[in-house]
């Protein structure tokens, strides 16, 4: 009976870790921000076995599915605003992730295998998962979106009339 019960104690020991969360601290050489919409793990012989989404944020927002094995398992975004610090490994296929141990300074890095998707992702009120469509393409000689509109022309002044 004290074997069965040392043993549930250690199996349960191994899985209650706690996960990971973004980087305080900003890092110049992980200028990618990804926002975690969803994440599953599972303790795998040593490490941490997973899944996700997550949408990549910035001048052109994009969804993507992902797959992980890492030391520590990590959280998703719960904060407006809040996004994990990241940089390509390879471009659009593995993605390395800046995370930070909770109560410490200590920052660590996971290796995400990425699928991009064509649109970013959104919750719908039910919590289900959908696409978000791309904004449509700006007019030909409009400026681009949150590109400062030109000053209007001003009209050329008009010399004032000649005396005699």
């Amino acid at each position: 009976m004290l074997t069965y019960f040392l043993l549930a104690l250690t199996i349960l020991g191994q899985q209650i870790e706690p996960p990971n969360v973004p980087a305080t601290q900003r890092a110049s050489d992980y200028p990618v921000q990804v926002r975690i919409i969803e994440t599953h793990w599972n303790k795998i012989p040593g490490a941490y076995g997973g899944y996700g989404r997550a949408d990549i944020v910035g001048a052109d927002v994009r969804g993507l599915d992902f797959t992980f094995e890492c030391p520590e398992p990590f959280m998703w975004n719960t904060l407006h605003g809040e996004y994990y610090q990241a940089r390509w490994k390879k471009q659009d296929l593995q993605l390395e992730l800046l995370v930070q141990r909770v109560g410490s300074d200590h920052l660590g890095r996971c290796t995400l295998k990425t699928t991009l998707k064509a649109a970013a992702y959104s919750k719908t009120s039910a919590g289900w998962l959908k696409p978000v469509p791309a904004p449509p393409a700006p007019a030909a000689g409009a400026p681009a979106p949150g590109t400062p509109a030109a000053p209007a022309a001003k009209a050329p002044a008009t010399p004032p009339p000649a005396r005699p």
